[in-house]
């Protein structure tokens, strides 16, 4: 991650939030926390080094179903 993925972080240009929060709370609202946005950052600026892959949760399953279609492969 470079210093413009870290400049659109802090400047919360992404995640890219379209809901206007002076019409109230909505669900799913991607936009992050001060602690988020502060954690990330902080991980920016100490050299963004990745953890052990290990760690990681199990990938989820792959859909056998699409909504809108199989993807064009």
């Amino acid at each position: 991650m470079g210093p413009l993925d870290r400049k659109t972080i802090a400047d919360r240009v992404m995640p890219p939030g379209y809901a206007d929060p002076r019409y109230g709370e909505f669900e799913n609202d991607p936009r992050l926390s001060e602690t988020d946005v502060a954690t990330i950052v902080a991980w920016v600026d100490g050299g963004a080094v990745q953890g052990d892959p290990k760690d990681l949760p199990p990938a989820p399953p792959a859909r056998q179903t699409w909504k809108i279609g199989p993807p064009i492969s």
